[in-house]
């Protein structure tokens, strides 16, 4: 659609342009006016002209009514016109946008997709029995925790024997590392206030190191008459450095009662005006002693070992212990006989108890 404007003032426009170099004298004062009307006449005609055009632009442009046009653009300009008017302007326009919602369908329940085994038991669902949960506790840190630890440990344990050996459902580990600290503690403790006051020695015997070869030599010192009431063990050396590896000690009946291992091998010194003792868990009746050692340098002459035992009116209330915990109430519990193994905790607890009375007596 096109607008056709007649402009009146065309031939004095052009006369301005084209005669613009004539000098304004030769036309006068009233020329020279009539000149200026004729150019702000011809300016507001252009002017006219580029109006009537935009308008003849957006005449020729044919509206769109609301609804004609689904595209994006709409959906943006519907957007950006909500945003100004409500605070829920992007979920108005994204309803007013999508597609109509759809029926919704049941979700199929987990428990029916299970397939099913033909003929299986109900009773293959049932839950497996939990593992037995370890029980928590703190290293003791003096002898009235010692006994609190004891009385969890007898308390935990059944009162009969297994017979098919330790079970599931005793916390058997837990209670082997409750052993081990109160072993830890106990046999620290007792070092610190270990005293040879109240010992008397009598000498056992003494035996030669062989010279050196590819083992270490072993000897035995054999009793006919059993030696009674030893509670400790003392050993010497002369004419050289030994290396002792281990000591064995077996009761009258010969059965083994207490070891000593060292690894590496522990080094008794024959200069040193001292002997190296070895304190046993309980008095003992002894009929044999093992040792196994080695030179501990090359010499022409074969080092001494001398033995002795050592005698004591005072009990050893705590080495007792440490033998009824480890040697007696561990074994028990790794083989299911936790009554045997209650009766052991209980007599280590008695021996605290005895020994923690005896330091009061002061005795």
């Amino acid at each position: 659609m096109g607008v056709a404007i007649r402009l009146p003032f065309r031939a004095s426009v052009t006369r301005l342009l084209f005669e613009k170099d004539r000098p304004l004298r030769e036309c006068g004062p009233d020329g020279e006016n009539a000149m200026r009307r004729s150019f702000q006449f011809g300016l507001a005609g252009w002017r006219l002209l580029a109006l009537a055009m935009v308008l003849g632009l957006v005449v020729a442009t044919p509206t769109l009514l609301p609804g004609e046009d689904t595209g994006e653009e709409t959906a943006e300009v519907a957007v950006e016109e909500e945003e100004e008017t409500s605070p829920n302007a992007v979920e108005t326009a994204m309803v007013t946008t999508s597609d109509p919602p759809k029926e919704e369908r049941p979700i199929a329940s987990a428990v029916a997709t299970l397939p099913t085994i033909e003929g299986q038991d109900d009773s293959d669902l049932e839950e497996a029995t939990p593992e037995v949960q370890p029980l928590s506790f703190r290293p003791p840190l003096s002898l009235n925790e010692c006994l609190q630890l004891i009385d969890t440990m007898v308390n935990t344990l059944p009162n009969t024997n297994s017979e098919d050996g330790p079970l599931d459902s005793v916390p058997s580990a837990s209670l082997i590392r409750m052993i081990d600290v109160l072993y830890s503690y106990l046999n620290f403790r007792d070092d610190l206030h270990t005293s040879l006051a109240h010992y008397e020695w009598m000498r056992l015997g003494e035996t030669r190191v062989a010279d050196p070869g590819d083992t270490a030599d072993r000897d035995s010192l054999h009793f006919d008459a059993p030696v009674r009431n030893i509670s400790a063990l003392s050993l010497a050396v002369d004419r050289g450095d030994v290396y002792l590896h281990g000591l064995w000690v077996y009761d009258e009946s010969g059965q083994e009662r207490q070891q000593f291992l060292f690894d590496p091998p522990l080094r008794l010194r024959h200069s040193l005006p001292r002997m190296e003792v070895f304190h046993l868990w309980r008095r003992t009746e002894i009929s044999r002693i093992e040792m196994k050692y080695s030179r501990a340098e090359d010499m022409d002459r074969s080092p001494k070992v001398f033995v002795r035992g050592g005698v004591t009116n005072r009990r050893e209330f705590i080495k007792t212990a440490l033998y009824n915990l480890k040697k007696e109430a561990e074994p028990a519990i790794h083989q299911g006989r936790y009554a045997d193994a209650r009766i052991h905790l209980q007599s280590a607890r008695g021996n605290i108890t005895d020994y923690i009375r005896q330091n009061r007596r002061g005795q």
